[in-house]
């Protein structure tokens, strides 16, 4: 077959005229445009009336886009009833900062000028405006004939002048209850001395309020001791012509800024301050103004107005003066009086008065505020005037100028919402470009789909054509001779004419990434689920391996009315086992076990062990097969066929392959981030690197190890020694005893995991990681098997009750749960079947014996012999039983059963440590 013949067979691939695609598109119009028929008025006609619907539809779709670009947004205004709202951090001070019979010589020596009460000379200013008693304490002080000057600091300066809760509150109460002076946080703004109730932080949690109206928020009644103003002399900035106090309610995580926005009470009066919170919630850039990035500050960990106002004044003040006011933070040294004097009042001045543009702080995207209404009635009554100065111990002119009443409520257990929202979103756009596509052509996005194929195929059949022509001449002046088959022009033109860019050479697999699921929220350790739910919920969030959603499961409980799940969801802090520490948002505390499970490639379980076979018989075949686990819980579990690691009853329940991660690691301090080591134990290497990238952080450091049956039965043994270590506490014994204790407590480590730990040798080295002999150090001194039992030595009571008075939260934790495997004295089956060590320590951990303490380490040498004798017995294949009746040990044959003989080591530990206390 000649070159011509293939030609022919080409053409055949040729799109269909336009005539063709015109007649069969759906496009409307178009097939009366495009026609075989010759031009005539009714083809004009169409094509005015097409290219006049398709102008509308542009000039609709260019207003369309243009509206959407001024990103426009829309205001909710919503009104939401709650049963109960957090009350406000309420913030007063007094005007007068500083207390006139406070003032000693030193500080009017260096303060004076300042103060107003001074002049260069050191001599006293406009004393004909002096009363005689101020007068003669004035000269008194202000003589520096021989006097010799001491250092002088501002801070404490202001601490020892300004007003002192204890004398200016007369009485106080909170939704009806009576509140004391150490329930105001003292802190510093530029009025001073200042205090605020409900601050929150450090350990506290913010007060509730259930009612609304009068009576049901904060009732103060405060003596402004106006016999103790400084004279005012002058004008300064450090003294104030009025009298009372300032006062701003504002959010707890809000610093004051009282001296911009609070408002002023004046004595002689009640005034009535009824509130209402609002939250606002604005949209970021391009539809808004709010700032989204995280605040750049050295101060404050979340962003306000406020806090970035004073983190911009310390910082203009520290460039401009090289010191820092009293009420500012950091770590700069304070500003002398001369430098209050001479460069930082007029410095703060000038930056809040006129340099506006140097602090431009942006309103944050979430944000709390709270509206006011204040009324004022006098006080006191001409009826009351009397026994007011009786009942104080004032005249009746001090209780008019000195006394006032703040009544801070909510008006209603209600709160406002005012959110920003998109007015136009891309969805919008979309639709009304559809709509209106569809009503000027009558098209739809496949017609638009339509046209591009049409048109990619007539682009593909000219270049086809053009590179065909061109390889035709070459092979005419090359080879005139030479006549190509079909098969080989085929194949050529495949070549030049391949245009799909859609090629299997660009595709690449991608593992999905993996899902997490913490079961537990409460119980490592008291807090600990939570707070590896910190770091989980941070590392997922920016490793891509791990989806970003992480899931908690939450056993649903009621906290102040709220459940704990929409707390944890909502406010992002589990307020019950973890308060005052934010979890990452996409951490989701769900309540259904299953649901939390059943998509979950990784799964961490960080339960009590006593709910360990609950909790997988609930979710065995409803989890994924190839998911991985990792037990945080450290125990033992002792059943019908001896000792089992709890990471082995996990597995072979679900099974699923195990880790475990043990190590030196107190809740409350994981989730402070301080520093602290921990150790995994995984037998697979690829896996243990996973689960390393999930768990390390700069704070927390991982070690991976294979031996993992060792890892976890460090975390179980270690309880008992610490014990041991509240034992030696309890009685007073000193470090050295309890180093003692842990030294022996460590080799009795070492040698039951060597005969416990069948799957593979057991290295020393691993007992020097944090699993080992770090987390045994952490324990016999900080931790609650320690607490307990030191407080069951030294109030010879039984560990049920000192575990509830040192506990409080965790019944699942203490001497008597230390040994994970051994039972608990109250539990239904018979005593008989119980060993009789076993029933030895349960009787001596459920009953006082205090005396049994003092006779355990009043025997050292004896329990050591024993010890040594034991483990030589039962490295060489021998262990020992117990007679019922008598404390004595006494040999047996060796035994075949491993786990027998690790029962025996178990209990061995329990001897050295706990035995000899029983009669």
């Amino acid at each position: 077959m000649d070159l011509k013949v293939e030609t022919e067979e080409m053409d055949t691939n040729q799109p269909p005229p336009i005539e063709v695609f015109a007649n069969s598109s759906t496009l409307h119009g178009i097939s009366h445009i495009f026609t075989y028929e010759r031009f005539c008025i009714k083809r004009c006609l169409w094509v005015v009336c097409f290219l006049g619907s398709l102008t509308f539809f542009l000039l609709v779709c260019v207003d369309r886009i243009h509206f959407y670009l001024e990103y426009p947004h829309v205001t909710k205004l919503d009104e939401i009833t709650t049963p109960i709202m957090t009350f406000p951090a309420v913030t007063f001070c007094n005007l007068n900062a500083f207390r006139f019979s406070r003032v000693t010589q030193n500080d009017l020596y260096h303060a004076g000028e300042l103060l107003a009460l001074l002049n260069q000379r050191y001599e006293i200013r406009d004393i004909h405006l002096v009363e005689e008693s101020v007068l003669e304490s004035l000269k008194a002080k202000s003589d520096f004939l021989h006097f010799k000057p001491r250092p002088f600091n501002m801070r404490e300066f202001y601490d020892r002048t300004g007003h002192d809760i204890n004398d200016m509150m007369l009485a106080c109460r909170f939704h009806g209850t009576e509140c004391r002076a150490e329930d105001f946080k003292v802190v510093f703004t530029r009025y001073g001395k200042c205090y605020t109730f409900n601050a929150g932080g450090d350990g506290r949690t913010p007060l509730f309020t259930t009612k609304g109206g009068m009576g049901n928020g904060l009732e103060l009644m405060l003596d402004i001791q106006q016999d103790e103003y400084l004279p005012i002399w002058g004008e300064t900035d450090e003294t104030s012509f009025e009298a009372g106090v300032k006062v701003q309610i504002h959010s707890q995580d809000e610093p004051s800024f009282i001296d911009q926005l609070g408002f002023g009470v004046a004595p002689g009066f009640q005034t009535f301050v009824s509130c209402q919170e609002q939250r606002l919630i604005y949209l970021p850039p391009p539809w808004g103004d709010c700032k989204v990035s995280a605040m750049d500050s050295d101060f404050f960990d979340s962003y306000s107005i406020t806090a970035c106002r004073i983190d911009c004044e310390t910082r203009y003040l520290v460039d401009n003066c090289n010191c820092r006011m009293v009420h500012m933070p950091g770590d700069a040294p304070y500003c002398t009086p001369e430098l209050y004097k001479e460069c930082a009042d007029p410095a703060l001045d000038f930056l809040v008065e006129r340099d506006n543009d140097f602090c431009v702080c942006e309103t944050p995207c979430n944000m709390t505020r709270y509206s006011k209404e204040l009324s004022f009635v006098k006080i006191p009554s001409k009826a009351s005037a009397k026994y007011l100065a009786k009942k104080y111990n004032k005249s009746e002119q001090y209780i008019k100028d000195n006394i006032m009443v703040l009544d801070i409520f909510f008006e209603a257990l209600n709160y406002e919402t005012i959110e920003q929202k998109k007015a136009y979103e891309v969805a919008g756009l979309l639709g009304d470009i559809g709509g209106q596509m569809g009503l000027f052509i009558g098209a739809s996005i496949l017609t638009i789909l339509e046209i591009f194929d049409y048109l990619y195929e007539v682009i593909k059949y000219k270049l086809c054509r053009c590179s065909d022509k061109k390889h035709k001449h070459n092979n005419n002046n090359n080879d005139q001779g030479t006549v190509l088959s079909l098969d080989d022009v085929k194949c050529h033109v495949h070549s030049l004419c391949r245009l799909n860019p859609y090629s299997s050479v660009y595709l690449s697999t991608m593992a999905a990434p993996k899902k997490v699921c913490i079961i537990g929220s409460g119980n490592w350790q008291v807090a600990l689920g939570s707070a590896i739910a910190k770091i989980v919920g941070a590392n997922a969030a920016q490793n891509s391996n791990f989806d970003t959603t992480v899931k908690m499961w939450v056993f649903e409980e009621t906290v102040n009315g709220r459940k704990l799940t929409e707390i944890i969801n909502t406010d992002h802090e589990n307020v019950k086992y973890l308060p005052g520490h934010k979890l990452p948002a996409n951490v989701l505390a769900v309540p259904d076990l299953v649901d939390a499970s059943c998509d979950a490639d990784i799964l961490v379980f960080v339960i009590p062990h006593q709910f360990v076979a609950k909790v997988c018989d609930s979710i065995k075949g409803k989890i994924k097969t190839d998911a991985l686990g990792m037990s945080l819980i450290k125990g033992v579990d002792e059943g019908p066929d001896g000792l089992k690691l709890i990471s082995d009853v996990i597995q072979e329940k679900l099974g699923i392959n195990m880790s475990v991660l043990m190590g030196a690691n107190i809740a409350n301090e994981v989730a402070d981030e301080k520093f602290c080591e921990t150790t995994i134990g995984c037998k697979n290497k690829n896996h243990g690197a996973l689960l390393k990238e999930l768990m390390q952080t700069s704070n927390f450091r991982v070690t991976v190890v294979e031996e993992s049956d060792v890892v976890e039965i460090c975390g179980a043994l270690k309880n008992i020694v610490a014990v041991g270590a509240g034992f030696c506490d309890g009685l007073g014994f000193g470090d050295n005893t309890k180093a003692a204790v842990i030294r022996l407590g460590l080799m009795e480590m070492i040698a039951f995991a060597r005969i416990f730990c069948t799957a593979g040798p057991v290295s020393s080295a691993t007992f020097l990681e944090s699993c080992g002999v770090a987390d045994l150090i952490t324990t016999c001194y900080g931790g609650r098997n320690r607490k307990v039992a030191e407080a069951f030595v030294k109030t010879g009571k039984t560990t049920r009750s000192s575990r509830r008075r040192c506990l409080k939260r965790s019944e699942a934790a203490g001497p008597g749960h230390a040994v994970g495997g051994l039972p608990d004295p109250q539990a239904q089956r018979p005593r008989r079947q119980v060993p009789p060590v076993q029933c030895r320590v349960s009787d001596l951990l459920s009953g006082p014996s205090r005396h049994r303490v003092h006779k355990l380490f009043a025997e050292p040498p004896r329990a050591h012999v024993e010890s040594n004798k034991l483990t030589k017995c039962l490295l060489n294949g021998e262990h020992y039983h117990f007679s019922s009746d008598e404390q004595s040990l006494h040999s047996c044959h060796a035994t075949t059963d491993c786990r027998s003989v690790c029962v025996q080591r178990l209990h061995h530990i329990c001897v050295l440590y706990v035995l000899p206390l029983c009669p």
